[in-house]
């Protein structure tokens, strides 16, 4: 495994369309300099130790197709110009075919915007607040992966009445009640 800061210089090469750096011992923060990779078509970092937020600048990569960033220790939002990134199919877990998506406060980016995702997964961070009821909105949800986070509250009921729902996993949180009567119903 890699270990230490990952080197800044890699942002430089423009030509660069697959970052790879999942599962190291990588730490520190992701420079805004990640914007000048206009050829980016896929970055991986999962399962190393990043710290920071995710720079603003990412939303210059109008060919990123795949993000995963799960089970590192980032924090803040993620940032609205993500939703620029238009030909993304996949963020957060590694999942073939199936757009996912990795945030930290979920509740601050445009969900309205992701319609087609099938999956959510945000597993492994420390993410804080309410689990939002804006994830209702993605009818096309299948899979919500919330677990080993630090969300607060109840479930909101209408997660429940996501038609094609089939796996929610919210174990390891901070949560409290009980499950919605309308996670009985299909």
């Amino acid at each position: 495994r890699f270990q230490g800061t990952f080197p800044q210089e890699i942002f430089n090469i423009r030509s660069l369309e697959k970052i790879h750096i999942t599962n190291n011992r990588f730490y520190g923060s992701l420079p805004t300099t990640l914007g000048q990779l206009e050829n980016l078509k896929e970055f991986m970092l999962s399962r190393n130790y990043f710290t920071s937020t995710i720079p603003t600048e990412i939303g210059n990569l109008n060919k990123l197709e795949n993000f995963e960033a799960y089970s590192n220790s980032m924090n803040g939002t993620l940032p609205e110009q993500m939703a620029l990134c238009t030909n993304l199919k996949r963020i957060g877990e590694f999942i073939p075919l199936y757009p996912s998506w990795m945030a930290w406060a979920l509740e601050t980016w445009p969900l309205t915007t992701i319609f087609s995702f099938t999956n959510v997964d945000v597993f492994n961070n420390q993410l804080t607040s309410t689990i939002p009821s804006a994830l209702s909105n993605i009818k096309t949800l299948q899979i919500l992966h919330i677990k080993n986070n630090l969300f607060t509250g109840t479930i909101p009921s209408m997660l429940g009445d996501l038609p094609y729902l089939s796996w929610f996993d919210a174990s390891h949180n901070h949560l409290y009640g009980t499950i919605p009567a309308s996670f009985g119903t299909s």
